[in-house]
């Protein structure tokens, strides 16, 4: 009787064991899970790229975002707490923020403007939701806006004009970037669209660099 009843307890315990191990999420299930629950939608495990022991980034797919390969990561910092971050509403919203910058920059200017706006590899920490409006992204400090402009040389540059008329369009717009950098072309040669220039070329050129609600700006 003893050998029968050890026996059950062992095999309890084994389960047990087993058990444990089995409903033990992985990190990519973590992150899917949360993605899942924030957005409210199903998302589809594509791939893993960098990270380590503490970060782990995933690429996902959407229901919602067909064709884009959407960054999520779970970070785990030094006093063990865990959190997210990803890229899911930049992906969202990427062509109507590039329409809004585009918008901006040609009142500013009144000339010929090319702009580059595009989603970081990696995602930012968020309280982005699936009830996230374009207005609430675009004030964010967390939308995590980086772009550039290349503008006609044909512009006149009037240095004080052009900040305070910068200042007041971004301003008004409500619009919270890290940082964006203008080149003013040299010459007809070197304005195009700024992915299909060369280092050297836009190197030549004066530009305007400006930093988190014009707390910087440098020429160069």
């Amino acid at each position: 009787m003893k050998k029968i009843i050890g026996l059950i307890s062992l095999i309890l315990v084994f389960s047990c064991i087993t058990g444990c191990v089995f409903n033990k999420r992985s990190p990519r299930d973590e992150i899917i899970e949360y993605m899942q629950e924030k957005y409210d939608e199903k998302f589809t495990y594509i791939d893993s790229f960098g990270g380590n022991n503490s970060n782990v980034n995933i690429l996902l797919s959407s229901e919602k975002l067909s064709g884009y390969k959407i960054t999520a990561s779970r970070h785990i910092d030094e006093n063990g707490t865990k959190y997210y971050s990803d890229n899911y509403i930049h992906y969202k919203y990427e062509e109507q923020t590039r329409t809004h910058l585009y918008n901006i920059m040609k009142e500013v200017f009144n000339s010929e403007i090319f702009i580059t706006y595009g989603v970081g590899t990696l995602g930012t920490r968020n309280d982005f939701t699936s009830k996230t409006t374009y207005n609430d992204f675009i004030k964010s400090k967390d939308s995590n806006i980086l772009f550039n402009v290349v503008v006609n040389s044909n512009y006149i540059i009037d240095e004080v004009e052009l900040l305070n008329k910068l200042k007041e369009k971004i301003n008004s717009a409500n619009i919270s970037f890290i940082n964006f950098s203008i080149y003013f072309a040299t010459s007809e040669e070197d304005f195009k669209e700024f992915t299909e220039l060369s280092s050297s070329q836009y190197e030549t050129m004066r530009k305007l660099d400006v930093w988190e609600s014009f707390s910087r700006v440098e020429w160069k």
